[in-house]
């Protein structure tokens, strides 16, 4: 079998694992229809179908990868008994990346905007109606948001022709370790937000009524279990070839009122976009800008 290139440790495979597995789903939907569903009796539930639904998938996912050493182009294809159709899966799987791709450039851009604007010093002295103002004045510019989604995609093209040890691990681990931090930050500032222990008790004290009824007294337990199924599912991405012997967030609670109850007390970098983004479910994360290029690395 060819030589191939494989992660320089255990840890680049942990962070880029991580850097595709936290991403839209987690840091915008989750807290959203954690508010929305009940708080800590949704999350019991996310964590009950994120053991019986995510780690199955993520078992497998990392079992495919590491016994194959190829990439989801040529996996199924290696791995599938003679005479069998297995590798039409990794069809689905690759057309799946660049569907992904369309989309979390188009988001990678908005922030990149968001970036340089800030930067700028734009939106000084704006309240929360003002920045959901200016972000619905970006949407009737296309061309600034095609130019901005190139430019993500270059830079994306960029980090991988460097190779997976030089380019995709070593930039990852710097933005993974820049994502912790800011984590923290938020979460640390959020504790000492007003109300902070209304928030943190919504969050961590499971209430079973939420859960079965809404604000309105309407029976949601059915689309509660649906939204939990669809986010311990979206919580992993497709499988990076292990090399041998390899072994295999925090929530952000949008500031303001959430939906039906619940108090303020995290805050969100772009409340606008979360509500607007009409694949919020999908979990896959900061490292999607590579899965097109994944082929290219087998």
């Amino acid at each position: 079998m060819e030589k191939r290139e494989t992660f320089s440790s255990r840890l680049g495979f942990v962070l880029i694992s991580a850097g595709c597995a936290i991403g839209l789903g987690n840091v915008w939907r989750f807290p959203y229809i954690t508010g929305k569903y009940g708080g800590g009796a949704f999350v019991l539930l996310y964590l009950v179908f994120l053991v019986i639904l995510g780690l199955p998938v993520m078992v497998m996912e990392l079992s495919v990868g590491r016994a194959s050493q190829r990439s989801i182009a040529l996996s199924f294809k290696k791995l599938e008994p003679a005479g069998s159709k297995w590798h039409w899966y990794s069809y689905v799987s690759l057309a799946g990346n660049y569907l992904l791709m369309m989309f979390y450039t188009v988001i990678a851009g908005w922030l990149l905007h968001y970036f340089v604007r800030m930067l700028k010093g734009d939106f000084a002295g704006m309240d929360a109606q003002g920045v959901a103002g200016e972000f619905t004045a970006l949407m009737g510019k296309p061309v600034t948001m095609a130019v901005y989604m190139a430019l993500v995609v270059c830079i994306g093209m960029l980090v991988c022709l460097q190779g997976l040890r030089n380019g995709v691990e070593r930039v990852n681990k710097a933005m993974m370790v820049c994502l912790l931090a800011l984590m923290v930050v938020l979460a640390g500032n959020s504790v000492l937000l007003e109300g902070a222990g209304e928030g943190l008790r919504f969050y961590l004290q499971p209430n079973f009524h939420n859960l079965v009824y809404d604000a309105q007294g309407n029976w949601i337990l059915g689309e509660t279990v649906f939204a939990a199924m669809g986010q311990a599912s979206a919580c992993w991405t497709p499988a990076w070839p292990l090399p041998p012997g390899s072994s295999s967030s925090r929530p952000v609670l949008p500031l303001g009122s959430l939906p039906g109850k619940g108090p303020r007390w995290f805050s969100s970098p772009c409340p606008t976009s979360s509500t607007t983004c009409p694949w919020g479910g999908c979990g896959a994360g900061h490292s999607s800008c590579f899965y097109p290029l994944q082929p290219c690395l087998q």
